[in-house]
């Protein structure tokens, strides 16, 4: 009896490859919108616990009133910064006194909390997250809006930026949302 061995063809062979490389793409993108769901889940939850921490400083020092970010010249002092717009990135390295020193500072946010969030992948580049949140002030006394950049904003996310923005007299075609990734935000009243 002779042994008949046969081989795969050329074309056998390439159909499993390109059924492998489907099978290997579709395996891709789910990976990667199952993990930039998880980065928005986080920053999301990190946007809350930062929300409660200014609304805890703000009963304990009865300050409606936030200085440091944009415009700070000087590193925080006795628990404050001194100076500032209090407006713009909450834990950016661009600014001398963030409103995330004073929250760490009296310890109601732990070390790095914002370095610590996903990175911003629509501004600057950053590894870590600290341009991944922005405070502003809306309509003064103690109302601000609180920004953060997400991923796979849904459209219950875009169309409550965009009407929270309008509420706070601010266009939602400003650099916040074109030029530095906000993609959702809340109100918060100290």
């Amino acid at each position: 009896m002779g042994q008949n061995t046969r081989g795969f063809t050329i074309v056998e062979l390439l159909i499993v490859i390109v059924v492998i490389a489907i099978l290997a793409a579709i395996s891709m993108v789910a990976y990667t919108n199952i993990q930039n769901r998880a980065y928005d889940t986080r920053t999301k939850d990190a946007a809350a616990k930062f929300e409660r921490a200014l609304r805890v400083w703000s009963v304990d020092t009865s300050e409606r009133t936030l200085k440091g970010n944009s415009g700070s010249t000087a590193a925080i002092s006795s628990g404050n910064c001194v100076d500032g717009g209090g407006s713009g990135f909450v834990g950016s390295g661009n600014y001398l006194c963030t409103t995330e020193n004073i929250l760490r500072s009296a310890g109601y946010l732990p070390t790095d909390f914002v370095k610590n969030l996903p990175a911003n992948i629509y501004f600057g580049g950053s590894s870590n997250g600290a341009r991944a949140m922005m405070i502003y002030p809306c309509g003064g006394d103690g109302k601000y809006i609180l920004y953060w950049t997400l991923r796979e904003p849904t459209a219950e996310d875009t169309s409550n930026l965009s009407n929270l923005m309008t509420s706070c007299g601010m266009s939602t075609s400003s650099n916040i949302v074109t030029l530095w990734g906000m993609r959702a935000a809340k109100i918060v009243q100290l």
